[in-house]
């Protein structure tokens, strides 16, 4: 996941484990158990294609901030 945010992806993930902690604000989050609440988070993306680039954008932001280099480095530097 963190990948395909790195790479101005828009990500859909179910609100389980830490996913919703990876993604927050930057991505699609549906309710686990079904198809149903992924298919309707498809739809709202399909519906508002100009979601797409945002979420991406904001995608990449969050995934560079919270897992790219940089951010390793002054992690470890503070342990």
């Amino acid at each position: 996941m963190e990948q395909m945010m790195i790479r101005d992806r828009l990500v859909i993930v179910s609100a389980i484990g830490g996913l919703v902690e990876v993604v927050r604000s930057a991505g699609n989050v549906c309710s686990p158990g079904g198809v149903e609440p992924l298919a309707a988070c498809m739809s709202a993306v399909i519906a508002h294609p100009e979601r797409i680039a945002a979420l991406g954008n904001q995608a990449r932001e969050r995934a560079l901030s919270t897992f790219g280099y940089t951010r390793m480095l002054e992690v470890h530097a503070q342990a």
